[in-house]
């Protein structure tokens, strides 16, 4: 197998255990080297961002994450938090 399958195929078996992880922080760590990894590739092949973000890899990490912090993507909740972040920022 290329090493680049090879490295695509690792990553995607972190993504499949992160979907079912418990530690955020392992997560996020297979999450970065995968948006490093994913950087790199689309740099050499001229693929640019949205080959990033909508990539199936990048899919499974944010919906592992998105997971971990009990549906974060539920507009209610993000809305609760983004505006609790901002009373932060204004030192309420």
């Amino acid at each position: 197998m290329p090493e680049k399958l090879v490295f695509a195929a690792n990553f995607a078996r972190s993504a499949l255990l992160a979907s079912n992880a418990c530690n955020l922080g392992a997560v996020v760590h297979g999450f970065e080297q995968w948006i490093l990894y994913a950087q790199k590739t689309a740099h050499e092949q001229n693929l640019g961002t949205e080959w990033i973000n909508q990539h199936v890899i990048t899919t499974v990490f944010v919906q592992a994450l998105d997971n971990m912090n009990h549906g974060a993507s539920d507009v209610s909740i993000f809305t609760n938090a983004h505006e609790e972040c901002e009373r932060i920022v204004r030192g309420e």
